[in-house]
């Protein structure tokens, strides 16, 4: 259990230190109360990790397999629980809202119930944070959980998040992770350098820079996107998108030899493919709207306004250029793409794109067994072979993925939820993409011809419907079977 609480110390440091960015900017915009309790906060939070990793310091330690599993979904429950606890202190939220709050910026999922025109920037400034700070975490649970676990049919880094045994220090052990945030902070601070110098204000750069990283879909302002970012402005952050949505291993190797990389990395082709094709045809959507405006400075901007739409929705962020810009493709398409998201090792939510181009392989495999049962091909992707018990892991993973989708529209239709609305919002949530759902809501012309459509805002909830909502975020964000692996009572009770 030692191992465990080091985790958790390490992962509430973080989030606390980070407080450090939104008090500097809550007294640059002359809110020294806001900074004040900010600071208090901060200050407890650093000062209870500090105590806790002194107190284990002389401890021998080491996380075995299950209890590395067990450290991984208590460091999402507890932090998104200290994350709340913030939200309560300073904007007076309601428990059951601000865990919502706390999950959906964690989980990198990008809804949110803050009013924006009411906050401060100081609070926006603090959303954004736990974002990036949550796309942090994301990777750390992937690379050092998840996939050295082969959850899911992930391919094994043999990469491990165990602190090392009898660790004398009792200071925070960053040595496993400062490749890794090193890399984070510094593309971090070129996207928001490219905002900036795209007309950007320094704040929103600084926040769309954080949140286009962790691919999240979190906006610190009201109004539409293109009004305040621009057109170069929207040009960075499809560019944060893409560097977000591919696979931390592939951007050295992209630089050193692109060529060779593209030839074999199948994962890449499947997602440039897909972006590309996806871009056209919201390209060609758009222009088919825009009428008899027909020129080709429009040409290139609903080919800008494609190529954003599409990166967002691969990424799984749900951001858009303007309101309704998704949704000129029909939802079950929009639907489709978010759920099965884009590449292993990234910020992305949804199922991934690996998974599904493998079991479309084993189809396509045992088919060709119908025909020639005698003859044996190996399944690969790129250079990795993928063997039956990997197969297995992939289909059980894609098949609890379905079934909890199933059973959180079903919960959600509880809440006064029409069938449609609860079954995107169940997509939306799980896939890490809330504002897909506030993107696909139905204009007034549609609901007017449908009896009995509901499509709440999700500020309308209640703290039951708040906690199915987070449950279901952090579920999709722990890749489904690592938390059926932990609440597994009978494997517990037989050790």
């Amino acid at each position: 259990m030692t191992g465990i609480v080091h985790v958790i110390a390490l992962a509430i440091f973080g989030l606390s230190s980070l407080l450090l960015i939104p008090i500097l900017v809550a007294l640059g915009q002359g809110e020294g109360g806001l900074a004040g309790i900010m600071l208090i906060f901060s200050t407890l939070g650093i000062f209870v990790s500090i105590v806790i990793l002194a107190a284990i310091a002389d401890l021998e330690y080491n996380l075995s397999r299950s209890l590395s599993f067990v450290s991984l979904l208590s460091l999402w429950l507890i932090t998104s629980l200290v994350g709340a606890f913030s939200f309560m202190v300073f904007l007076n939220m309601p428990l059951g809202a601000a865990w919502f709050e706390s999950v959906a910026a964690l989980t990198t999922s990008g809804g949110s119930l803050i009013s924006k025109s009411a906050s401060s920037q100081t609070m926006l400034v603090w959303r954004a944070c736990m974002e990036w700070y949550g796309g942090f975490l994301t990777l750390v649970s992937v690379l050092h959980i998840l996939a050295p676990g082969e959850f899911g049919g992930l391919i094994n880094t043999e990469r491990s998040l165990r602190p090392k045994s009898g660790n004398k220090t009792w200071l925070p052990d960053s040595s496993g992770y400062q490749r890794l945030i090193t890399e984070y902070v510094i593309i971090t601070l070129l996207i928001a350098v490219g905002l900036m110098a795209s007309g950007v204000t320094s704040l929103n750069s600084m926040m769309l820079s954080m949140v286009a990283i962790a691919t999240g879909g979190f906006t610190p302002f009201e109004g539409a996107l293109d009004e305040n970012v621009g057109r170069f402005g929207q040009f960075v952050i499809i560019i944060g998108l893409l560097v977000g949505t591919l696979n931390i291993f592939w951007r050295r190797s992209i630089i050193r030899s692109p060529r060779t990389f593209l030839r074999k990395n199948v994962e890449l082709n499947y997602i440039l493919v897909a972006l590309l094709v996806l871009s056209l045809v919201y390209g060609f959507r758009y222009a088919s709207l825009a009428g008899s405006e027909r020129s080709a400075e429009n040409a290139l901007l609903h080919i800008l306004e494609g190529l954003f739409s599409a990166t967002s929705l691969i990424a799984t962020s749900g951001m858009e250029t303007r309101p309704g810009a998704i949704a000129v493709l029909p939802d079950v398409l929009v639907l489709a793409v978010v759920l099965i998201g884009a590449s292993i090792y990234s910020t992305t939510g949804g199922i991934k794109i690996y998974r599904i181009a493998m079991m479309a392989a084993h189809a396509l495999r045992e088919l060709k067994k119908l025909i020639h049962p005698t003859s044996v091909q190996n399944l690969r992707f790129g250079e990795v072979v993928i063997d039956e018990q990997k197969m297995a892991a992939i289909w059980s993973h894609f098949i609890l993925s379905l079934i909890l989708v199933g059973i959180g529209a079903f919960l959600i239709s509880f809440f006064g939820f029409s069938f449609d609305a609860a079954a995107t919002l169940a997509i939306a949530l799980f896939s890490n993409a809330a504002p897909i759902y506030d993107a696909l809501i139905p204009t007034l012309s549609e609901i007017s011809l449908a009896e009995g459509v509901a499509w709440p805002s999700l500020s309308d909830g209640n703290t039951l419907s708040y906690i199915v909502f987070s449950a279901l975020m952090l579920v999709g964000r722990l890749e489904v079977i690592a938390v059926f692996a932990v609440l597994n009572f009978r494997y517990w009770l037989n050790r």
